[in-house]
């Protein structure tokens, strides 16, 4: 693996991809000095950022995508000599893929929030997020040309999208107005809608037929929770739902929230959740996979105590579909301070291989974004340092 620092001079350290440690181990460890999570070893230093820091707008890669080069969007706050505030500035990236050094792709007008990057058939982009300018706040999406250009930038209603997909030149998105959307990709036009009833979509994929899928967590309006239930949901090609699978927690008082979702190439769909309620004597990962029926296929949990014992597993935020099966997973520690990791799978739910990763140094560590290029996985990572200062960096692994 190698991970390359973004925001300063680069850092490069090796271990291989099986390591659940810091920088020794092989892929039958559970960590670097033993099996007892609070004994991952550091990796690195902290990056020399060469004076005081600033809160900005390429402190962390929000979302990554990969098309012949790999891209990311970043948001952040800049400093304006005019204005009484910070304002909001959103860059589009050309990223290095072995050394996380980025390129200005192309970037945003202020007070624009950029949050999520896809990939769109002929090497373009689209991006979702917000124009964060006040009193007004409106749900935004733009298309970008492979080159850069804008081509266009379209209110979305509903509310922010929180997941993207693309289905030939339909753009599909779900909000946080417990909507599924479809726009155009030419004009950004919205071409359909279809309110989910109670509950809020988070994650949307498409499959070869033009079929939907979202998860998302039950909820009524006004976005409370009324069920600690999640819940997986197939959609037609033209919209009508299929099935749904609704999972609850295992305790009256627990609730879950939805981790992540993916495809699999054999034609169903892996589904993740976990408590939202995190308690350090049971923290619990679950994976579901149904067929394309929406019949079951098999049921794996993680939990602090398991063996193969994987405890940052509570805390997965990312999924992404593992060439030849299975799937790649990614999140942050909570019983390991200041860690993140990034785990594979295979296409029955058993573990394969984990990184875990610690940088004691820093605060509000994260992976906002994974994605997966050939045999390579991509992860972006970042934290604030005690100054105040933001950091992120590049994981890269062979699969």
């Amino acid at each position: 693996m190698l991970i390359a620092g973004c925001a300063a001079d680069p850092l490069e350290l090796e271990h291989d991809a099986g390591s659940t440690g810091g920088a020794t181990g092989d892929a039958s460890e559970t960590g670097a000095t033993g099996s007892d999570e609070g004994e991952v070893g550091e990796v690195g230093e902290t990056p020399n950022t060469g004076g005081e820091a600033t809160p900005n707008a390429e402190a962390c890669l929000l979302g990554l995508a990969y098309t012949d080069a790999l891209h990311g969007v970043s948001s952040g706050a800049i400093d304006c000599d005019d204005c009484d505030d910070l304002i909001l500035e959103s860059v589009l990236w050309d990223v290095e893929p072995m050394t996380g050094a980025r390129d200005e792709f192309a970037t945003s007008e202020h007070d624009e929030v950029f949050r999520t990057i896809t990939a769109m058939p002929d090497g373009g982009f689209v991006v979702s997020g917000e124009l964060a300018a006040h009193p007004v706040e409106s749900s935004r999406m733009w298309r970008y040309s492979a080159a850069g250009a804008l081509e266009w930038s379209v209110e979305v209603p509903g509310g922010t999208p929180y997941d993207v997909a693309v289905r030939g030149d339909e753009i599909l998105a779900v909000n946080s107005n417990r909507d599924l959307l479809a726009l155009s990709g030419a004009d950004g036009a919205v071409l359909w809608d279809n309110t989910v009833g109670q509950g809020v979509p988070r994650h949307i994929e498409v499959d070869a037929t033009g079929a939907i899928y979202t998860a998302g967590r039950i909820t009524e309006s006004g976005g409370r929770p009324i069920a600690p239930a999640v819940f997986v949901r197939k959609y037609e090609a033209d919209g009508q739902v299929a099935w749904e699978a609704v999972e609850s927690p295992p305790t009256d008082d627990g609730s879950l929230a939805p981790s992540g979702l993916v495809l699999d190439e054999a034609g169903g769909v892996i589904f993740g959740f976990s408590p939202v309620d995190l308690q350090a004597d049971d923290l619990m990962e679950s994976f579901r996979k149904y067929d394309a029926g929406g019949n079951e296929q098999w049921t794996v949990d993680y939990d602090a105590d398991g063996d193969p014992a994987v405890p940052t597993l509570s805390t997965v935020t990312q999924m992404h579909p593992r060439p030849g099966g299975g799937f790649i997973a990614a999140g942050t520690s909570w019983t390991t301070r200041g860690a993140t990791f990034v785990a594979a799978f295979t296409a029955d739910g058993a573990e394969s291989w984990t990184s875990l990763d610690a940088y004691g140094q820093y605060d509000n560590i994260q992976i906002p974004a994974l994605t997966v290029a050939g045999t390579t996985v991509y992860a972006s990572g970042c934290g604030q340092r005690p100054d105040g200062g933001d950091d992120s960096w590049l994981l890269v692994f062979d699969l």
